[in-house]
């Protein structure tokens, strides 16, 4: 509900009392008047906003990301289901800002998976994956199948780091909700693709 309930109790007042012998159609509308002042004085404390129909689907999802990156990342869902909430109300930036918290939650299992310690910035994550990576390959002559997928994955994430996300933390950069949507389903099939093989 959204909370009348004066109004609803109102409401329930006068269904009582047309119950009640005599009465007549004069005392419904008089009724009727009463429900509605009622319900226009609660309103005035209230705020109610406005989705556009194309934007409706973005607002409310559970698992917005599918049930796969929900599982294999449990620590984005709050963030992904912000993320979808802010661009269903026409704020581009608040979404692209949630999607960086996404997005880390990947960096941060590339990070565990090879034994890389936590890190203050994407920056240091970066340097020290990049570093581990080359000592295995140094140490081998060649990467695995996997290694060059944590490879690719960290290529990816510098992009991102590059392109949106350092400039996200910055005042003088914005996004307009046709922006943050393109950036939103790039970190979506990111995400995907690093469900294959990484988890937190």
């Amino acid at each position: 509900g959204i909370g009348l309930s004066v109004s609803a109790k109102r409401a329930e007042m006068s269904v009582h009392d047309f119950a009640i012998p005599g009465a007549t159609w004069d005392h419904f509308r008089q009724a009727c008047v009463e429900i509605y002042n009622t319900m226009r004085c609660e309103c005035e404390s209230k705020l109610f906003l406005y989705v556009p129909e194309d934007r409706v689907s973005f607002y409310g999802l559970e698992q917005p990301f599918g049930p796969e990156i929900a599982e294999r990342f449990p620590l984005a869902n709050d963030d992904i289901s912000e993320a979808y909430t802010c661009l269903a109300l026409d704020r581009g930036t608040a979404c692209v800002m949630h999607l960086s918290r996404v997005a880390e939650v990947g960096l941060r299992a590339l990070a565990a998976k090879l034994d890389v310690k936590p890190q203050n910035d994407w920056g240091k994550y970066l340097t020290e994956i990049n570093d581990e990576l080359d000592k295995r390959y140094k140490k081998s002559g060649a990467r695995s199948e996997d290694e060059q997928f944590y490879a690719e994955a960290a290529l990816a994430f510098d992009r991102m780091r590059r392109v949106w996300r350092n400039p996200s933390m910055h005042v003088d950069k914005s996004y307009s909700p046709e922006r943050a949507k393109e950036i939103l389903e790039a970190v979506r099939s990111f995400m995907k693709y690093l469900a294959a093989r990484l988890y937190c």
